[in-house]
C-alpha cells in the first residue's frame, strides 16, 4: 500500500514527513503543491508514526541552532518539550488572532505557566525572546499580566532559584507592568545580555500569567515564536 493509503493527506494537513526524493524534512502545514504531490504518491514517509524519534531530531536540531538543548519554541508539536501548570492549551486562531507564525501558538489564563529546563555554564551569555500577545475580546484586565522570565536555578541546594538574577518582562493592557501591548497585536519582547551566575546549574524558560484572584484580574496572554540561543 501507498503511504497515502495508509496516512491520507490533504493540502493544508499539518503534520512531518521525511522526503528522500527531496532530501528534506517538510515540517508544518503542506502548502508546496509539489511537495504535497510528493506525498500523495507515497515517496514521503509520515515521521508522526516515529514520534520519539522526531522529538528527539528536532530537540538535537535546536541544540545545534541555538547551542540551547530546548525545542518546540512555536508550538507546532503541542506540548512536546514543555513542563505546565495551571490553565493553558495550544490554539490555532483565538477570537481576531492567527498565529504568528506557523500553525499554533499557546493561550494561559488565570495563574499559569509553561516552562523548559536547559543546562548552562557559569557566566555564560544568552538572549531570549518571545512575541506576545493579548486579544481584544478576553484581553488582559485589572492586576492580571502575561510574563517571558528566564530563571537561574541550583540543582544542588534543591532545584532553587537562584535569589535576585532572574531576568523578565511583564506585559499588560492597562500600563501597570514593564510593557503596555495593543489588543490584538503581536509583540516581541527580548531579555538580552543574561548572564548565567556561577552558581546557576541550569536556566529555565518562563511563559506565565499571574493575577491575584479572579475579582483581581482575568483574560488570556497569548505566546508564539520564542527564539532562545547562547551568545559568543
Amino acid at each position: 500500500h501507498s503511504i497515502s493509503e495508509r496516512w491520507p493527506v490533504n493540502e493544508g494537513w499539518s503534520s512531518t514527513f521525511l522526503c528522500p526524493e527531496k532530501k528534506v524534512a517538510i515540517y508544518g502545514r503542506i502548502k508546496d503543491k509539489s511537495a504535497n504531490d510528493c506525498v500523495q504518491k507515497g515517496m514521503c514517509m509520515n515521521m508522526k508514526y516515529f514520534a520519539g524519534v522526531l522529538s528527539a531530531g528536532m530537540m538535537a536540531v535546536s541544540a545545534l541552532a541555538g547551542g540551547l538543548p530546548v525545542s518546540n519554541l512555536g508550538f507546532e508539536e503541542n506540548q512536546v518539550g514543555w513542563e505546565v501548570w495551571g490553565d493553558g492549551d495550544i490554539r490555532q486562531e483565538y477570537h481576531a488572532i492567527k498565529p504568528h507564525g506557523g500553525a499554533n501558538f499557546l493561550r494561559l489564563w488565570s495563574r499559569s505557566g509553561w516552562y523548559q529546563d536547559f543546562p548552562v555554564q557559569a557566566n555564560q551569555t544568552l538572549k531570549y525572546s518571545a512575541y506576545v500577545a493579548s486579544a481584544k475580546g478576553d484581553g488582559l484586565w485589572g492586576d492580571a499580566f502575561g510574563e517571558v522570565k528566564i530563571e537561574w536555578r541550583d540543582k544542588s541546594a534543591g532545584d532553587v532559584e537562584v535569589a535576585g538574577k532572574s531576568a523578565s518582562t511583564k506585559f499588560d493592557l492597562v500600563g501597570k507592568q514593564d510593557l503596555t501591548i495593543k489588543p490584538d497585536e503581536w509583540t516581541k519582547v527580548s531579555l538580552t545580555g543574561l548572564k548565567a551566575p556561577p552558581k546557576a546549574t541550569h536556566g529555565r524558560l518562563m511563559l506565565t500569567i499571574w493575577t491575584e484572584g479572579a475579582d483581581k484580574g482575568g483574560g488570556c496572554a497569548l505566546f508564539d515564536d520564542l527564539e532562545a540561543a547562547v551568545l559568543p
